[in-house]
């Protein structure tokens, strides 16, 4: 077990050492922060804020922070398999006996830490434009978020997964991340999208997260409202979770068996 802590630590640290070297992609990401939120700004001076619990502007925001997270789980992880297949470093770490767990918790570790940095610049620079949340319930929202990080971490496994076996599949993840952002309701309430659409994305732990934080922090929901939604969203965890390092596991096996590890 310490082995184990001590080689996902390790990779870990490598990918926060590399991160940060590069000072140009933080300035790009708070500017992309600044302009996305200027423009739902503008977009929601020209709607009806009772159309929306909390308006339209905080609405969205909520949607915006939780997609952070979507795109750190999802994305990340299988953009991380990539790069190290690209680099050429992917045959080596599993050469030296890595386990593919501890390679799945170092990898998610730096975009997890990113993610965070993105929520944070979200909620002050909405804050700055105006965004209030007088009656949110902060724990229940943060625990949402937790959990709901774990099972887009599943996700992600996955997506890393189809990487190792397709390769090329970056563009694919991408476009799913956008249709769950779709079912969700990341900008408009999910109640507009046609039944067959809402029932699909009840399947998607996004959308079960961002039900969870706007009830939190637009409506001020407690624990005895939304402690059902809590459970499924914790119970999606574990499943995407298992699924994750399952299809990993298998993804590993065949990326060894023909001997594409270091392919790209």
């Amino acid at each position: 077990m310490r082995g184990f802590r001590r080689a996902a630590a390790a990779f870990a640290r490598r990918d926060l050492q590399v991160g940060l070297s590069y000072k140009l992609p933080f300035v790009l990401e708070i500017l992309g922060s600044v302009f996305a939120l200027l423009t739902v700004w503008f977009v929601a001076r020209l709607i009806d804020p009772g159309l929306v619990p909390g308006g339209y502007f905080p609405f969205v925001v909520a949607g915006l922070l939780v997609s952070a997270f979507v795109d750190s789980g999802v994305n990340a992880l299988g953009g991380g398999i990539r790069q190290e297949q690209l680099t050429g470093t992917l045959e080596a770490t599993l050469a030296s006996g890595l386990p593919p767990a501890a390679l799945a918790v170092g990898m998610a570790a730096y975009p997890t830490v990113s993610a965070v940095f993105g929520a944070v610049v979200y909620g002050v620079l909405a804050a700055t434009l105006g965004a209030r949340a007088p009656d949110a319930n902060w724990p229940l929202a943060l625990c949402a978020i937790v959990v709901g990080a774990v099972a887009f971490a599943g996700l992600g496994l996955m997506g890393a997964a189809i990487v190792l076996v397709v390769r090329r599949a970056s563009a694919a993840i991408g476009w799913l991340v956008a249709a769950l952002g779709l079912g969700a309701g990341e900008f408009f309430p999910p109640r507009l999208l046609p039944g067959w659409v809402q029932g699909l994305a009840a399947l998607s732990p996004f959308t079960w997260c961002l039900r969870l934080v706007r009830a939190a922090v637009l409506e001020g929901a407690g624990w005895s409202r939304s402690w059902r939604d809590l459970l499924v969203l914790a119970a999606m965890a574990i499943v995407f979770t298992l699924l994750g390092m399952g299809a990993l596991v298998l993804g590993l096996r065949h990326a060894r068996r023909t001997g594409s590890l270091g392919q790209y």
